[in-house]
């Protein structure tokens, strides 16, 4: 269902092609062809099998805190789940989501650079 065998570069890209390969990216990981709710399902899917892991919960922690400062109202964990497959994070939540989907065990060392992205996000905003 997800392909974690793509090299995720949308952020290496200049200019307005970067939103176009960003986008290639996202269909290319779920696995489907063109935009629809199904990426949004494909998503969710693969929170409620990860939810319980540790460090997925402390980046959605850290990424709650980041929007609540955005929008006043509260998101499930699910919705905020989400946001990581956004142009801002996807190139940092791909390598984390792979080893989860992947079940191997080097997935922390790819949560600091997750979190300091959003914090990053939170000072500039």
């Amino acid at each position: 269902m997800y392909n974690t065998n793509i090299v995720v570069d949308y952020n290496t890209i200049t200019g307005d092609n970067s939103d176009t390969i960003y986008r290639k990216q996202i269909l290319e990981f779920v696995n489907v062809k063109e935009f629809s709710d199904e990426i949004n399902t494909r998503i969710e899917k693969l929170y409620d099998l990860h939810q319980e892991n540790d460090d997925l919960k402390k980046i959605i922690s850290v990424l709650r805190t980041c929007l609540e400062q955005r929008w006043p109202f509260e998101m499930e964990d699910k919705t905020i789940f989400i946001f990581l497959f956004s142009f801002d994070y996807f190139y940092l939540t791909y390598p984390f989501i792979s080893t989860l989907i992947n079940n191997t065990n080097s997935e922390t060392d790819l949560v600091e650079p997750i979190i300091s992205k959003i914090n990053l996000n939170i000072k500039s905003k």
